[in-house]
């Protein structure tokens, strides 16, 4: 909404933001009234028929959000529009139409909102129609009080040709309403299909309203090309693959890797099958696989649309969602477009029916597939046939020396798919197209060896060099574009290759070289969309709003700006560090938990890694920033609360090259430190083998808070925050060292951590962080004996974080299974057994069967039961642990404890100790052996004394649980 009002400018005045359905209607009727002797009069009597559908319209999203001031612009921007449109009547009559064209379908959302209220599943297709309806108001809105329209609606005729821009809006508007009632139409019926019987009543009442799409598609972010052309045998052949027929057809799971180079069309091959062959598919799912984050966001976006109610915020468990929906569902077709350096093993669908494609550029990128389909270069006929269909007068119009040389230039770029695109772009000018191709074919009449290049087929990669054709098609389009839509190529070229939300380019910018992407001058910014599509140099998605531009051309436009100069390239830069910057969410002051802001986080995180690549591999040329250090910062902090540690890890050291660039720089201190303590929980939660990096990283944060602090103190600026932050650094040092069992250390540091929390803020202000000291401090408590009191302060860390955070999340989980880890090493099991059982049956509901988590509670479970003498459920629950241990990031060193306690459960079960279960037993204690001797070298002669399993102990992570070695008060009470 405030998008829209700043939009409106210095004429936001004109539209009312507190007009609700009934003011509007009284107003109407005495606006009716004074023009009673008007031929206006029946104009403004037909507006009425609209108001009904659009009052319901109103409720629903009403209903929904508490929406009113949304719902107070929408009538406040029809009102605007039939104001200033009410002097001219053949304008006013095609206004009338418009909005009652585009009010048509709106009576279904008010009957999904007394069917389905406050479903979240259906909100965003709603909020995305409510505000394409304010855009055109507002659009016209501004259009009336625009320069141009106060001198050329004088006369009708020039009025017209006016009018002529925003009958083109109206329809791109018309456009995208169906587009959004259509993924409403698919989320109501999944809705549908999970619905209870006792709603099925209401359900059948919807259905006379809405008729769900035959075939289900979620993810695809490209709408269906219009100009694809050729690759008809490639198509029938992977749909072959996927689905045969015939006698010899047997059932089972088909696959089909499309692999080529980049630009031979692998993606837009695999996005036209998807809707000439959609109709033989139930489901089709479109999976971003560059990235692990592109493909654990994917996966997410598909749980959320096909289970709603069972889909969270943890993706390994929405991945884990999917895996089993697909077993139990069929005739689905999942897209892992544009593989490159990841595994698909943890996103494969482990099923026996179904069908996938893979695209890629490297031919082994998947191993799994049933078979491959390699795309080749377009032959003379079929690229000069391209080049000719995709121009405005089509190839039976031309003659034959327009189609000699479209031969030619087929010939001159080698076939390539994505140059002969680029090259039918110039076709759409109002030249005749044998101008335009002869001009083109001069221009690239260099010789070459593309036809070899592209001859040559790898079976590691199909990425290449490209040779000079490429460059010159490239270089003649961008050189043609206006200088906006060369801006804004730039920029685009600096985010994420897919889905860049056109929200993300505009905004008020300071640079005065980005007035044009301003929010009140949307027309300039579809004119610059219309110029970079017709050169099909980008695809815009309507439904989506989104801009994609194809990875190889994005490299290109790279290379063009770093051969203009190092100031030209840091200027582009700083520009898509600005909007990508808005565009992520700032982390918490304080480092708290930001999982109310994942959302906006995974939308921007593919921009955030594209800036990343483009700074680490020109960071000779480009200028570090707090901005920039900031921005790596919250999205490591965002990866690593969602379980991605090694892209965390990626963005974490890039971050902490930046700051290095400033040392000393007191402002820079404190992101350098969130980074570091970021990096030393990621280490630390891997186990012993992170523990000294871990150490290394929580030493250097705390030093640099107490530089700032020491800083602010001499400057008079010390405040709360940074004191939360300083004790948050002795915290996190106090929580390394119980991981080393340096007791002293551990206690001073924690000590210190809680008397800046009480210097700074208190229990009631802020109970987690108070919470997060007791519980650590229970761990020193108890190792020195004092069973009492680490009893107290993990049962009071637990209450405090359960008093500000709601009791099924990770962080109050957590705290509760220290607590029962706690209670375990002083002797009280079977309450430490009831409260391990809790957090058990909560981590999966939370993150699935397969989190690591999870694993360690049901190790937990098992040792509990071990040490009760429950021998058989205790190997139970340690095979639990250990199932898909490897899928699941489960550490080696906890592999490792659970397979030598499973042996110790095994071994006392005298009378089923079989010679099978006698070599298991060998096997397991022969891998787990293997772990402790890889860290032999660095494990003290005192602890290898204390056996094997004081050993394996020391080794995983601190919030893994431990029982015996550290706790001293263990040994006391060893039998229950």
């Amino acid at each position: 909404m405030d998008l829209n009002v700043q939009r409106l400018g210095k004429h936001k005045d004109l539209v009312s933001t507190t007009l609700d359905a009934a003011k509007f209607d009284v107003w109407l009727s005495e606006l009716v009234k004074r023009q009673k002797a008007s031929p206006l009069t029946k104009l403004t009597k037909a507006t009425m028929t609209f108001l009904q559908p659009l009052e319901q319209f109103t409720k629903a999203i009403n209903s929904m959000s508490n929406a009113d001031p949304i719902a107070c612009l929408v009538w406040g921007s029809v009102q605007a529009v039939l104001i200033l449109a009410n002097v001219w009547t053949d304008v006013l009559e095609s206004i009338t139409k418009m909005i009652m064209d585009l009010t048509h379908s709106l009576p279904l959302f008010e009957n999904w909102r007394v069917l389905f209220a406050r479903t979240d599943n259906l909100e965003e297709p709603l909020r995305e129609l409510y505000n394409e309806y304010v855009n055109f108001c507002i659009n016209i809105v501004l259009l009336f009080k625009s320069t141009k329209w106060s001198v050329l609606s004088r006369l009708e005729r020039t009025r017209k040709v006016v009018w002529g821009n925003t009958t083109k809006e109206f329809s791109s508007a018309e456009r995208n309403i169906q587009i959004l009632r259509n993924r409403f139409q698919e989320r109501a019926a999944f809705a549908h299909a999970s619905a209870s019987v006792a709603t099925n009543e209401n359900m059948n009442k919807l259905a006379r309203f809405s008729q769900p799409l035959e075939t289900i598609r979620i993810g695809i972010p490209f709408e269906r090309l219009g100009r694809f052309q050729g690759r008809e045998k490639v198509l029938v052949d992977l749909h072959n693959c996927l689905l045969p027929r015939g006698a010899d057809a047997k059932p089972g799971q088909y696959s089909c890797t499309v692999h080529g180079m980049g630009g031979m069309g692998k993606t837009s091959t695999a996005l036209e099958y998807t809707y000439r062959f959609g109709k033989d598919y139930n489901y089709i799912f479109w999976v971003n696989a560059q990235t692990e984050p592109g493909l654990s966001s994917s996966f997410s976006l598909i749980a959320r649309n096909v289970m709603p109610e069972e889909a969270g915020q943890d993706q390994k468990l929405n991945t884990e969602l999917v895996r089993n929906w697909l077993g139990k569902y069929g005739k689905w077709l999942i897209v892992f477009d544009n593989v490159e350096d990841v595994s698909l093993r943890e996103y494969w669908p482990a099923t026996s029916h179904g069908s996938i494609i893979v695209t890629t550029q490297r031919v082994d990128a998947v191993q799994r597939a049933t078979s491959d389909i390699a795309l080749t270069p377009f032959e003379e006929e079929d690229g000069s046939e391209l080049i000719l269909r995709l121009s405005k007068k089509g190839s039976q119009l031309a003659d034959d020396e327009t189609k000699r040389l479209a031969k030619a230039v087929s010939n001159e770029v080698g076939g390539l798919p994505l140059l002969i695109s680029h090259v039918s772009g110039f076709l759409g000018v109002p030249d005749d197209p044998k101008v335009v191709l002869r001009d083109i074919h001069s221009d690239l009449q260099v010789p070459s060896n593309l036809k070899m290049i592209y001859a040559f087929d790898s079976t590691t990669s199909t990425n290449f060099q490209y040779d000079l054709p490429m460059s010159r098609v490239w270089k003649k389009a961008l050189d043609a574009l206006t200088s906006e839509a060369s801006v804004t190529i730039q920029v685009l070229s600096m985010l994420g290759s897919e889905g860049i939300h056109k929200n993300v380019l505009r905004g008020d910018w300071t640079d005065p070289e980005l007035d044009f992407l301003k929010p009140a001058r949307s027309f300039d910014f579809t004119l610059v969309q219309k110029s970079l599509v017709d050169r099909h140099l980008v695809e815009v998605s309507f439904s989506h709003s989104t801009i994609s531009i194809h990875r190889q051309l994005k490299q290109f436009i790279l290379s063009l700006i770093e051969e203009s100069g190092e100031t030209h390239l840091r200027l582009v830069f700083s520009r898509a560090l600005e909007m990508v910057r808005r565009a992520f969410p700032l982390g918490s002051a304080i480092q708290g938990p930001t999982n109310h802001t994942w959302k906006e986080c995974e939308n921007a995180l593919p921009h955030v890694l594209s800036l990343r690549t483009i700074y680490e591999t020109r960071n000779t040329k480009l200028e570090p920033s707090r901005d920039l250090a900031t921005l790596l910062a919250d999205a490591a902090n965002y990866l690593w609360e969602r379980g991605l540690m090694k892209d965390s890890q990626k963005l974490l050291r890039a971050g902490e090259n930046v700051c290095d660039t400033f040392p000393g720089d007191p402002e820079i201190a404190p992101i350098n430190a969130n980074l570091c303590a970021i990096s030393g929980a990621v280490h630390a939660e891997i186990g012993f083998s992170g523990r000294h990096l871990a150490m290394e990283k929580c030493k250097k944060a705390l030093e640099l808070r107490k530089q700032r602090m020491h800083y602010l103190e001499e400057h008079g600026r010390v405040n709360k925050e940074d004191g939360m932050l300083l004790s948050n650094g002795y915290n996190d040092l106090g929580v390394v060292s119980i991981q080393a069992e340096d007791w002293d250390a551990a206690n001073l540091a924690l000590i210190e951590a809680l008397k800046l929390k009480q210097r700074f803020s208190t229990e009631a202000n802020n109970p987690v962080q108070f919470g997060e000291n007791y519980k650590n401090q229970a761990f020193v408590a108890l190792a020195q004996g004092n069973v009492d009191e680490a009893r107290h302060l993990a049962e009071r860390g637990h209450e405090l974080y359960a008093s500000e955070i709601p009791e099924k999340s990770a962080a109050v989980q957590k705290t509760k299974f220290i607590f029962a880890c706690i209670l375990l090493n002083t002797g009280n099991f079977e309450r430490a057994k009831k409260m391990n059982k809790e957090v058990l049956k909560v981590r999966v509901e939370l993150f699935g069967e397969k989190h690591h988590l999870v694993k360690d509670s049901r190790y937990m479970m098992g040792e509990i039961y071990r040490l009760l003498g429950k021998y058989p459920k205790a190997e139970k629950f340690f095979r639990a642990s250990l199932m898909d241990s490897e899928a699941a990031s489960f550490p080696e060193e906890s592999i490792a404890r659970s397979r030598f306690h499973l042996a110790l459960a095994i071994r006392e079960q005298k009378t089923n100790f079989t010679t099978e279960r006698e070599k298991e037993c060998m096997d397991l204690e022969a891998e787990a052996k293997k772990t402790r001797d890889n860290a032999n070298h660095i494990i003290s002669d005192h602890r290898k004394a204390e056996g094997p399993e004081s050993v394996h102990d020391f080794m995983v992570s601190l919030w893994s649980g431990r029982t015996v070695g550290m706790f001293k008060s263990w040994q006391v009470n060893r039998k229950p």
